[in-house]
């Protein structure tokens, strides 16, 4: 879970947004609602963030925003928003 965390943090890293656990914790409902995830692995995900220290968080933060300069990870990761995208296209007429 803690990959699903860093890769949660990384997404917030490309929009350059500050966080706290509150916020992460948001944005944790708002893919619950749009079902870009279960709501197990959110609640999953909830439960992880809630055990973690401030630092904790801040380093996963951290270690997002520093992959988020790699040319490669930005790749990837347009190409599963493409993905999810392209894939929720199918049932949104």
């Amino acid at each position: 879970m803690k990959i699903f965390i860093s890769a949660l943090a990384l997404s917030f890293s490309f929009t350059c947004l500050a966080f706290d656990k509150s916020q992460i914790d948001s944005t944790l409902q708002q893919m619950k609602s749009t079902g870009m995830f279960s709501p197990e692995q959110i609640e999953a995900a909830r439960r992880q963030l809630a055990g973690m220290s401030d630092q904790e968080v801040n380093k996963l933060i951290e270690n997002g925003k520093a992959k988020a300069k790699d040319p490669a990870v930005r790749e990837k990761a347009k190409r599963i928003i493409e993905s999810y995208e392209h894939n929720t296209q199918k049932y949104v007429k």
